[in-house]
């Protein structure tokens, strides 16, 4: 999906249209809920981490809203890290962890933060 994202957005761009892709980290569904819940204490530090699916909403909503999102077309983002960017806070004004501190990954391709 990074290299799909990479290659609409040259594509489109003379449309003015932006394309992302966007790493998310552990959304909190319900089925996620459940999963939680049957293991005892288990899993409980997944909660701690997980991002409600209202919190992704509101990260794409932002980027939507953003005048300047063609600086970012062809990109992966990390929804965690874009969050911080625009000021968005999950529940209770919880900031989940950007999925690459948290699992040591880096993107393919990744460009670099644009607000390190």
């Amino acid at each position: 999906m990074d290299k799909f994202a990479a290659d609409m957005a040259v594509d489109f761009r003379p449309f003015g249209v932006a394309a992302v892709s966007l790493w998310m980290g552990a959304v909190l569904t319900e089925r996620l809920q459940n999963i939680i819940a049957a293991a005892d204490g288990g899993l409980a530090h997944i909660e701690a981490v997980a991002e409600t699916p209202e919190f992704t909403g509101q990260v794409i909503a932002a980027l939507y809203d953003d005048p300047d999102l063609l600086a970012r077309s062809g990109r992966t983002l990390i929804g965690a890290e874009v969050a911080r960017d625009y000021g968005i806070a999950d529940r209770d004004g919880r900031q989940p962890p950007s999925f690459r501190d948290l699992m040591q990954v880096e993107p393919a391709h990744y460009q670099g933060r644009l607000n390190p």
